[in-house]
């Protein structure tokens, strides 16, 4: 039996307050959801990012987290979605009684964040052991030795385990997909605290496309070396299909992707957006979207997005992308370093404007079907109250 009559009081803890990346944007789309249906949100955040202020807009409250500890007790509970400071997360857990986890990537068990080895990108599928975490995580770049190696290797060694030992005595966790949970019950986690929460989508017109001999692809994300844009613009000169890709978005690999299109003489081909705070309209413009990523996607919001909008999405099989990517209903998804495999099915679908139809039209059936509002909603509050 419910709980409460409406949606409770909650208080989402992060580090970043603005659009920093897809956690960023969950947060800000679960509130405005959640708010639209009577529930009351709070945000306490660390550090200013990406157009913070309309970002902080959507909460009825919000509060340095230094601020919020120093304010009574009035929640029905409190989820931490990205916050690894362990001092922090023990005087919140101190502070608030009701304290949740929601993990949105591989931070909590893998010291190097991406889940892959630092030479030749090879994804990891371990669980995580502190001596062979720790000395693989020591191969990062020094950029990421942060206080300097004294005291990064002080947090590999020691904080990072306690860390994890804090989030597994945590009563409740939730996840976007059945991959990361499975992921966090390889590294410790009871299956019993764990609950998948799918994100909810809402499924926009998509216009009729005329007949046209270019096709449209489109990538969206940040321009890190884990979304594999260098993957895509290092294989696309091999297309045979007559082919314009947008990039929309932005990061710190931005230049070394615009040195990849130069060197392959892809100029014409491929145009640089930069960061979209307002997708919908980009969407309605393409016909693929493209997810060369090589890390393990924990859900891949962007994919389901493009999906609501009726596009097939091309992928590799990682991670949660599977959760609504279905091979040859809705995309093709293609084998773990199969690059040429990637190639071949843009072509495919270049080629092919019937299946180019039928699965644009597949992907909104399954982001209606599986990823509604309502369906959201009923485990958020499951979830919430249980």
């Amino acid at each position: 039996m419910a709980k409460y009559l409406t949606m409770p009081h909650i208080l989402f803890i992060s580090r970043f307050a603005g659009f920093q990346g897809g956690i960023e944007n969950y947060q800000y789309k679960a509130a405005c959801l959640l708010k639209h249906h009577s529930c009351k949100i709070d945000f306490a955040w660390c550090e200013s990012g990406r157009d913070y202020a309309r970002f902080l807009e959507v909460f009825d409250n919000n509060f340095k987290l230094d601020e919020a500890l120093c304010c009574p007790d009035i929640y029905d509970s409190v989820v931490i979605h990205k916050l690894y400071n362990l001092e922090k997360l023990h005087a919140v857990h101190d502070h608030f009684k009701k304290t949740a986890l929601f993990v949105h990537d591989h931070d909590i068990y893998c010291p190097r964040h991406h889940y892959y080895t630092p030479f030749g990108r090879a994804n990891c599928h371990r669980c995580f052991k502190t001596l062979r975490c720790g000395l693989c995580a020591l191969a990062s770049h020094p950029r990421h030795w942060e206080g300097g190696l004294t005291a990064y290797c002080g947090s590999l060694f020691h904080d990072f385990s306690k860390r994890l030992d804090f989030f597994r005595k945590l009563p409740k966790v939730a996840v976007l997909s059945e991959f990361m949970r499975n992921n966090l019950i390889l590294n410790g986690f009871e299956p019993s605290k764990i609950t998948v929460i799918p994100p909810s989508v809402t499924v926009m017109e998509k216009p009729l496309k005329t007949s046209q001999k270019t096709i449209k692809l489109l990538f969206a994300g940040q321009l890190i070396r884990g979304k594999g844009a260098d993957i895509l613009l290092e294989n696309l000169a091999k297309a045979k299909s007559d082919f314009h890709l947008d990039i929309a978005g932005d990061g710190p690999d931005r230049p070394l992707l615009q040195s990849i299109v130069e060197q392959h003489g892809l100029q014409e081909k491929v145009s640089f957006l930069g960061w979209i705070s307002d997708m919908d309209a980009v969407y309605r413009e393409h016909d693929i979207f493209v997810m060369p990523s090589r890390w393990q996607e924990p859900f891949g919001l962007v994919g389901l997005e493009a999906a609501a909008h009726g596009l097939p999405v091309i992928a590799f099989d990682l991670g949660g992308v599977s959760e609504y990517v279905q091979n040859g209903v809705n995309g093709i998804l293609i084998p773990e370093y199969d690059n040429d495999g990637f190639i071949a099915a843009i072509d495919k679908l270049a080629a092919d404007p019937e299946s180019l139809q039928r699965m644009g039209q597949a992907s909104q059936t399954i982001a209606s079907e599986k990823f509604t509002m309502d369906v959201m909603l009923a485990a958020f509050r499951n979830w919430v109250e249980g």
